[in-house]
């Protein structure tokens, strides 16, 4: 899905994708929650949950928002990083690479938020995170 491999309308059963990954329900679904949160998967009638189709329109101001405040957070946060933390962000990023040549969608999704998290924490400002 985050390749555009699955068209939007695809139906998103939790069982199939568990087989597919190799795991349990359980972080499929969280898996699907985070989709939906982040605009990418939505609840349709008698379907469940489907690849949402996003348009044009709805992703132009979500990027003119995070071109302005991004810069700006990695700024902040690399005033103030640690060793320890850009030790953190590699292994995050080298724990990403493996979860992705592994086809595991949670723990991609995990390591890809950690990453900026650390750095933009490092900023001090809370409501960065």
């Amino acid at each position: 899905m985050l390749n555009g491999d699955l068209a939007a309308g695809t139906p998103l059963r939790f069982k199939e994708l568990a087989e597919q990954v190799g795991t349990s329900t359980m972080p499929v679904r969280q898996a699907l929650r985070r989709l939906e949160a982040a605009g990418l998967a939505e609840r349709a009638p008698r379907r469940g949950v489907i690849v949402k189709e996003i348009s044009l329109k709805e992703l132009v101001p979500v990027y003119e928002v995070r071109r302005m405040l991004e810069p700006q957070a990695a700024r902040l946060g690399s005033q103030n990083i640690s060793a320890e933390d850009c030790d953190r962000m590699q292994a995050e990023y080298d724990l990403l690479r493996t979860a992705f040549t592994e086809g595991r969608v949670v723990a991609l999704l995990d390591h890809d938020e950690a990453i900026p998290s650390i750095l933009y924490g490092a900023s001090g400002n809370p409501i960065l995170l």
